[in-house]
This record gives C-alpha cells, sequence and structure tokens, in this order.
C-alpha cells in the first residue's frame, strides 16, 4: 500500500521530505533538548 503512495508523491516532495529526514536523524540531542 505505501509504495502505491508514495509513486503519487512527486520527487520535489520527496526530496524535502528526505532532506528533513537526514538533518533531524543527524541532530538527535536536538529532540533531546526541549
Amino acid at each position: 500500500m505505501s509504495g502505491t503512495v508514495a509513486l503519487q508523491i512527486p520527487r520535489g516532495l520527496w526530496t524535502t521530505a528526505v532532506m528533513v529526514m537526514l538533518t533531524v536523524l543527524s541532530t538527535p540531542e536536538a529532540e533531546g533538548r526541549d
């Protein structure tokens, strides 16, 4: 199911989502610090 939904998402949006994911994963301390 998720695969079909993913195909409907524009590449531009995917690129932005990936960038955000990498940023969040790269800075886990940011989440810890409130």
